[in-house]
């Protein structure tokens, strides 16, 4: 499968929580300001709550086109991000997660729960038995994903998985580190899982 040629739309993960530390605010901030800043699309699960609706905000103000996708299931507790260019109503998660893979160009996860680190695995699963070759790049804000990392390196060490698996994502510290590299994304072929 091919790289896209140039990204369009950025899909990216991130949580509905609004108790977080205002350091993942900042984050969603400077994510959708560099997504406009480069005139790419945001593409997220459209919650009008937590970091969600911090991202959505702070992208409408960039003038960054944005597509919520979000279960129907969302509107009877009226957490839907009417504000979007496009809002996709799903027919649950699994169509929800369908949709958000297909209309990025590249994927983004910054630091959620546990919904964001089952889309994260997904991808990463996804990229190692090669049903897409999009980039996907970790924003390890304030070492959110350290203790993923390090379990990860014990599937390695265990052998429930090679070394290749790290060549299915990126690890950036910042939200600025991570589209610069989205920039010039060129993810290089994953060895196959079964060889």
């Amino acid at each position: 499968m091919a790289v896209p040629a140039r990204i369009r739309s950025v899909t990216v993960f991130l949580s509905s929580s609004s108790s977080v530390d205002d350091v993942f605010r900042e984050a969603a901030v400077r994510t959708a300001q560099g997504l406009a800043a480069r005139g790419w699309g945001l593409v997220w699960g459209g919650a009008s709550v937590g970091t969600m609706k911090v991202l959505g905000d702070a992208a409408r103000e960039s003038g960054c086109r944005t597509t919520a996708v979000v279960p129907r299931e969302f509107d009877e507790y009226g957490i839907v991000y009417t504000g979007a260019d496009e809002v996709i109503r799903t027919a649950g998660m699994r169509e929800r997660k369908s949709v958000m893979e297909d209309r990025g160009d590249a994927f983004v996860a910054l630091a959620g729960g546990i919904g964001t680190l089952e889309e994260v695995a997904e991808l990463i699963t996804s990229r190692q038995l090669g049903f897409h070759s999009k980039p996907v790049v970790l924003v390890n804000t304030d070492g959110i994903y350290d203790r993923f990392l390090e379990f990860l390196e014990v599937l390695v060490a265990r052998r429930f998985a090679k070394r290749s698996l790290f060549d299915t994502f990126h690890v950036a510290p910042t939200p600025e580190e991570a589209l610069a590299w989205l920039d010039a994304a060129d993810p290089k072929p994953v060895e196959s899982k079964w060889l």
